[in-house]
């Protein structure tokens, strides 16, 4: 939620930088009908994995994001199983050590975020290990997420994608190859 709302804001200041005429009220009127993908995105009704009630994206990738999603989940009383990846210079101890004390995942799955960005997955099973969680990790996105997404199906339950934006659009380039 309040990452939305900064969001949001920053959106109302750029469009105020480019336009400085433009009323509050267009923009406000303009911001209340986008949203952010990737920003606590839950996806239902999904084609090959219609047994997995739905997957939940959120792009957090710091300590402060992390924590926030995991505020609104157990508002909203959101669980499941956690698909875990960041990029090396994340502060992965601090997401992990929230993850793993929120006790809203039944398990964690570890895999690097795509290839983009330099990712250490040594870290972050150290980082989980230390907090104290149980994970299975794999380097290898490209097997490992749908392995995950079987998974999930197979025993009907919902999956959260957490840790960087490459995660999630790794993880909907496989979903919308079922398209």
């Amino acid at each position: 939620d309040n990452y939305e709302k900064i969001d949001k804001e920053v959106a109302k200041i750029a469009v105020k930088t480019i336009l400085p005429d433009i009323e509050d009220s267009t923009i406000k009127e303009g911001l209340s009908s986008i949203s952010l993908p990737g920003r606590f995105e839950k996806i239902q009704h999904i084609q090959k994995y219609t047994d997995v009630p739905f997957i939940l994206f959120d792009v957090a990738h710091t300590e402060n994001s992390i924590r926030s999603v995991v505020e609104r989940m157990k508002r909203e009383k959101i669980s499941g199983i956690l698909l875990f990846g960041c990029a090396a210079d994340k502060n992965v101890k601090a997401m992990a050590e929230i993850i793993v004390e929120s006790h809203l995942f039944d398990e964690i799955f570890i895999t690097k975020p795509g290839d983009f960005k330099k990712s250490n997955i040594e870290k972050m099973e150290k980082a989980f290990r230390s907090a104290g969680g149980i994970y299975i990790a794999n380097p290898n996105y490209q097997t490992f997420i749908p392995e995950v997404l079987d998974y999930a199906n197979t025993n009907k339950k919902p999956i959260v994608v957490l840790g960087s934006f490459y995660l999630a659009g790794e993880v909907k380039k496989i979903l919308n190859s079922f398209k």
